[in-house]
């Protein structure tokens, strides 16, 4: 099982996302106390919601939530 911490983090970034925060691996590193590799994967990880939306600008990566584009992913 993993660890529950973990989960929980995880959850507090798609709550975060939800809310209408952008994040990129520095900005997971800073509000949720994680090593960057571990803010890579809970991006890797929050890529899988419906709704969550990846954008490269030159080699930053950010993170967002579009509730337009969770609606479209459902098929509603």
């Amino acid at each position: 099982m993993k660890d529950p911490g973990t989960v929980l983090r995880t959850c507090a970034v798609i709550d975060s996302l939800i809310r209408g925060a952008v994040h990129d691996r520095h900005t997971i590193v800073k509000r949720f106390g994680v090593s960057p590799a571990a803010a890579d994967r809970y991006i890797r990880a929050v890529a899988q919601v419906a709704g969550v939306l990846l954008t490269k600008s030159g080699r930053r990566l950010t993170v967002r939530w579009s509730f337009t584009d969770a609606i479209k992913e459902a098929g509603l």
